[in-house]
C-alpha cells in the first residue's frame, strides 16, 4: 500500500508539473493520433477449455488434439500462452453474445461443462495467432524464463531462525540508512535461504531497481512465482532514480502484468521523457486491464483531462467517488472535478464575450 500511495504522489507531482506547460504542436498531435485509436476494440472474447502448467507441453498437445475430434470448427481450436500457463481456447468474437452461443453449444457436452469465457487483449491474441508453430513454441518457452538460471546453479543456505531474524533487522538497518549494496548483500541471504518471504523479496527487487541492476532481477525471476509484484517493486525503485532504460527492460516482462501497474510504470516513465503519445497509450492500457482499482481509473482520468477530454474525465472521477473507501483519491477527484468545471465556466465566458464582440462588429458596420 505504502509504494501504491509512492507512485500515487509521483503522478500528483507531476500533473501539477505539467499543468504549467505550455502544450505544444507535437503533443496536440500526439493527443490526436491517441484519440483516432481509443475507439476502437481492444479486446476479444475467447473460451477457455482447459489450462495446463508450461512444463507440461507434451499433455498440451495430446489434449488438443484430442480436443479436434470434439468440436464443429477445428481450426478455431489454439494454444494460448498466459503467464506459467498454456490455455486451450476455442473461438474468438468481440461479441460477448456470440461467444456464449458458442459456449453453450460446447456444454451440451459433457467434457466441456468447466469451459469458461474469458476476455484477452486483442494485439496479444493476434500476435500468438499470427506466428508459425516454431517461432510460437519458442516464445512460449521465453515469455517468463527469459533469463532463467538453471535453479540447480543456485546453492540454498538455510538459516535458522534467529540467524534469519538478524540478518534480517541489519537489512533493514542499511536500506534505512541508504547503504543501498550492503541491504542487497543482507537481502540475498535471506532470499537464499526463504523465497517465500513477500517482504523480503519485495525489498529486494526494489532495491535492484534502485541500483539499476536488471540482470540480477532476471536472474531470479525463474524462481518465484508471483513475479508481477516483483517487477512492479523493481520499477518502482528504478523509476526512483528514472532510469533511462527501464522501458526497455520492462518490454521484456510486460505479459507479466495482469494488475494494470506495470502499465502504469510505463505510462509514468514515457510522461516524464515527454513522449505524450506512448504515455497515454499504456495509462489507457492499464486502466482497461483493471477498470475496477480506483488508482488506475484516476490516472486515466487525468490523461483525460490533459487531452480536454473533459466530460471523460468528470465520468472517471465520479465513478471513483462512488465506489472507492479511499479518501485521498476521493479528495484529489473532487478537486479535479472542480478545477474542470471552473475551465468550462471560463470557457464559456471566453465563448461569450467573443460572441458579443463579433455581434458588436456587425452592428457598427
Amino acid at each position: 500500500m505504502i509504494k501504491v500511495f509512492f507512485l500515487f504522489c509521483l503522478i500528483i507531482s507531476d500533473l501539477l508539473a505539467f499543468e504549467d506547460k505550455n502544450i505544444s504542436n507535437l503533443y496536440k498531435q500526439s493527443v490526436d493520433q491517441l484519440n483516432s485509436t481509443i475507439s476502437t476494440n481492444n479486446f476479444i472474447y475467447t473460451i477457455q477449455l482447459q489450462s495446463f502448467k508450461r512444463e507440461n507441453t507434451n499433455e498440451t498437445s495430446l489434449v488438443l488434439e484430442s480436443m479436434k475430434l470434439l468440436v464443429e470448427d477445428q481450426d478455431d481450436l489454439y494454444i494460448y500462452p498466459l503467464g506459467r500457463y498454456d490455455t486451450i481456447r476455442y473461438k474468438k468474437s468481440f461479441s460477448k453474445d456470440k461467444i456464449y452461443e458458442y459456449l453453450n453449444k460446447l456444454k451440451q457436452k459433457d467434457i466441456f461443462k468447466d469451459a469458461i469465457v474469458k476476455k484477452v487483449p486483442k494485439e496479444r491474441l493476434e500476435k500468438y495467432l499470427s506466428r508459425d508453430k516454431k517461432n510460437d513454441t519458442k516464445d512460449q518457452e521465453d515469455s517468463y524464463q527469459f533469463a532463467c538460471i538453471k535453479q540447480q546453479s543456485f546453492e540454498f543456505e538455510k538459516l535458522s531462525s534467529y540467524q534469519y531474524t538478524n540478518l534480517l533487522n541489519q537489512a533493514d538497518k542499511y536500506k534505512r540508512s541508504s547503504m543501498i549494496i550492503q541491504s542487497i548483500e543482507s537481502y540475498e541471504k535471506l532470499f537464499a535461504s526463504d523465497q517465500k518471504n513477500n517482504i523480503v523479496n519485495n525489498n529486494l527487487f526494489f532495491l535492484y531497481g534502485l541500483s539499476n541492476n536488471w540482470p540480477k532481477a532476471k536472474e531470479k525471476f525463474c524462481l518465484l512465482k508471483d513475479l508481477e509484484k516483483l517487477i512492479y517493486s523493481y520499477a518502482l525503485g528504478a523509476l526512483q532514480i528514472n532510469n533511462p532504460n527501464l522501458n526497455e527492460e520492462l518490454n521484456e516482462v510486460i505479459n507479466e502484468d495482469r494488475s494494470g501497474y506495470i502499465n502504469l510504470v510505463m505510462a509514468v516513465f514515457y510522461e516524464r521523457k515527454e513522449n505524450f503519445s506512448e504515455a497515454f497509450r499504456y495509462y489507457k492500457k492499464a486502466y482497461d486491464l483493471n477498470r475496477s482499482d480506483s488508482f488506475l481509473t484516476f490516472a486515466y482520468a487525468r490523461v483525460c483531462e490533459i487531452q480536454d477530454r473533459y466530460d471523460d474525465a468528470i465520468f472517471l472521477y465520479n465513478l471513483i467517488l462512488q465506489n472507492t473507501q479511499d479518501e485521498n483519491i476521493k479528495q484529489q477527484s473532487l478537486a479535479r472535478i472542480k478545477n474542470i468545471q471552473l475551465i468550462k465556466e471560463i470557457d464559456m465566458i471566453k465563448r461569450k464575450l467573443i460572441e458579443e464582440e463579433a455581434k458588436k462588429k456587425r452592428e457598427d458596420r
